[in-house]
């Protein structure tokens, strides 16, 4: 037995290695299974499991270490190990930097991988040792070669849970200074650039969604940055910062329900308040019209109800935090009226028998969850969710705007049929979200990003992951 020295990601081979003191006896876990998207950094709960005759190695992998960027957990439940038990707690580390944890556990010499198994509920844990000790300091990269010692099998795996944990990180990590996201390519922007002010929330929520599941508490230190961002940007005098959009609403609301902090969604209830008055004369009716008519400037008729739809969901969030707040239900039925209106009382705005309209798909996602949230053209709603199942391709997508496969769509699809299903609207749609659940985790990249059009997405990946949590939180896993 020896104590964990220094730890590291091994980016060529795809592991996170641990060098122990003395010898240099060594621990390797892989970061991402074998061509799927996950891996470790979302790895959570999986149940008990019985290990027997295998190195503590093992055993300090599953009982709470924090191994990866960010301190993401990796927990397997309560583990039951015959011979020596070295516990790992409070481990954190810093990619690409060393940390020393002289001190902090004993391992032995040994290592574990993580990849799928054949059976879509099973996650297959390898043991490893390596073929001999190395005594330098850091350890090559491909030292030492490793040998197979026996395998563990544990069912069943959360895979959206997995896919939330990499993904959420992922957000985590590519945080800007002003508590912002860069739109697309995170990695390549300068941080001095301010962030685009219509993102905040909708990215936001693909780090508070995860923290439901998971616990991690630095995603709310993220969260939190978020929130500050806005508190500026409503300082601002230009209409294009200040201005409230509809994803912060439920993000904010989420956001104090979570934290128990009332000031979040009293900033909320003001902002909204606020968007009413400046762009709606006071009405909520008036603001739902506002947002139709920029998208029928854009030439973008079919997402009038997409748009408007996000402002709807943070009416009926304000709605639900007390009984004071009832009258935000019916504001969200005026809203869910306009988008009615453009797609139902002549002349129409969208033109729902033309399928080839850009994002036809995302407008009709809005509208389904629209008047089933608020609960009204019950009869309209079972047709736009038929209408939606019948849209959906083989592998489980939605198409977008620019043709093909799109996770955009493919998620707001799924969110607004678990959101019907919730309603009582149209029950058989298991196999659609399943199916589309699917296209979700094998969409996602190796760094636990979604992409938009080829190229990397935040807002996209956060939209991603709100639709695999709901999915989760649901019990459909």
């Amino acid at each position: 037995m020896r104590q964990v020295k220094y730890i590291w990601i091994d980016e060529e081979n795809n592991r996170l290695v641990f060098q122990a003191q003395g010898a240099g006896a060594i621990l390797g876990i892989t970061l991402g299974a074998v061509g799927k998207a996950g891996g470790i950094a979302g790895l959570n709960s999986h149940g008990d499991v019985e290990v027997s005759q295998l190195p503590a190695a093992l055993v300090a992998a599953a009982a709470g270490g924090r191994f990866l960027p960010g301190a993401l957990p990796l927990r397997l439940g309560r583990v039951s190990v015959t011979g020596e038990l070295a516990v790992a707690s409070g481990f954190t580390f810093v990619d690409q930097t060393f940390v020393n944890l002289e001190g902090v556990a004993s391992l032995e010499a040994a290592g574990v991988t993580v990849e799928y198994g054949d059976d879509a509920g099973d996650l297959v844990l390898h043991i490893w040792k390596p073929t001999s000790s190395i005594n330098s300091t850091p350890i090559p990269a491909d030292s030492p070669r490793w040998v197979q010692w026996g395998t563990i099998g544990i069912s069943p795996t959360n895979r959206e849970k997995l896919a939330m944990g990499h993904g959420a990180h992922r957000i985590f990590r590519t945080q800007k200074n002003d508590g912002g996201w860069q739109w697309m390519n995170p990695d390549t922007d300068p941080t001095q650039i301010p962030s685009p002010k219509n993102t905040l929330g909708v990215t936001a929520q693909g780090l508070l969604d995860p923290y439901c599941c998971l616990k991690l508490n630095h995603l709310l230190d993220a969260c939190l940055a978020c929130y500050d961002g806005m508190v500026t940007n409503s300082q601002d005098p230009s209409p294009s910062v200040h201005r409230i959009r509809g994803p912060d609403i439920p993000f904010l609301v989420e956001f104090s329900t979570e934290t128990g902090i009332s000031t979040y969604g009293a900033f909320a209830r003001t902002r909204w308040e606020a968007a009413k008055t400046e762009y709606g004369g006071g009405t909520a009716t008036g603001l739902a019209e506002f947002i139709r008519d920029i998208r029928l400037g854009q030439g973008l008729p079919a997402i009038v109800a997409w748009d408007v739809g996000l402002y709807i969901r943070g009416a009926l969030a304000l709605g639900g935090r007390t009984s004071d707040d009832v009258g935000y239900i019916d504001e969200a039925r005026e809203m869910a009226e306009v988008v009615y209106d453009s797609l139902y009382v002549a002349p129409v705005d969208f033109d729902m028998t033309d399928l080839n309209q850009a994002e036809y798909w995302l407008g009709l996602t809005g509208a389904l969850e629209a008047f089933a949230t608020c609960g009204v053209h019950a009869d309209r709603a079972d047709e736009l969710l038929n209408s939606l199942l019948a849209g959906q391709q083989s592998d489980g997508h939605w198409a977008g705007i620019l043709g093909g496969s799109d996770v955009q769509t493919t998620a707001y699809a799924l969110l607004a049929i678990l959101r019907a299903r919730a309603q009582g609207v149209f029950v058989a749609a298991r196999d659609a979200e399943s199916r589309a659940v699917q296209y979700l985790l094998s969409s996602q990249s190796g760094n636990g990003g979604w992409a938009y059009d080829g190229t990397e997405n935040t807002e996209v990946s956060s939209e991603a992951i709100q639709a695999l949590s709901l999915y989760h939180l649901n019990g459909d896993s």
